[in-house]
């Protein structure tokens, strides 16, 4: 059964890189290669099921080197999950905080010379 689920999980990792890539851009404007952000998450998605299952069936692998082998997939899945989140995050935590100077003004265009 584990190496059943390593197989599915190996095949939607590499699924996952491939069917985007090879993936046509469609739509235009700032939507334009959405499509593949999308098929990239899909099969992150279908991959991170069977990873936390062979997570789950981890405890009962003979073996600490087994046991650490079948806990890898879940590994990844989480530190994609956990980059995701760090991504979305990232400009809310970056926003000035009030008790902080403001940034020194600036020009806002700059002059031509002639």
């Amino acid at each position: 059964m584990v190496r059943v689920l390593a197989a599915i999980w190996i095949a939607m990792m590499i699924l996952s890189v491939a069917v985007p890539a090879l993936t046509p851009a469609t739509d235009m404007g700032l939507t334009r290669g959405l499509n593949r952000v999308m098929t990239f998450l899909a099969f992150q998605l279908a991959a991170g099921l069977p990873a936390f299952w062979l997570w789950a069936l981890s405890g009962r692998q003979p073996g600490a080197a087994r046991r650490w082998l079948a806990r890898i997939p879940g590994l990844v899945a989480l530190a994609l999950a956990l980059g995701i989140a760090a991504l979305l995050l990232w400009p809310e935590m970056s926003v000035q905080r009030p008790d902080s100077p403001p940034p020194p003004p600036g020009p806002v265009t700059t002059t031509v010379d002639t």
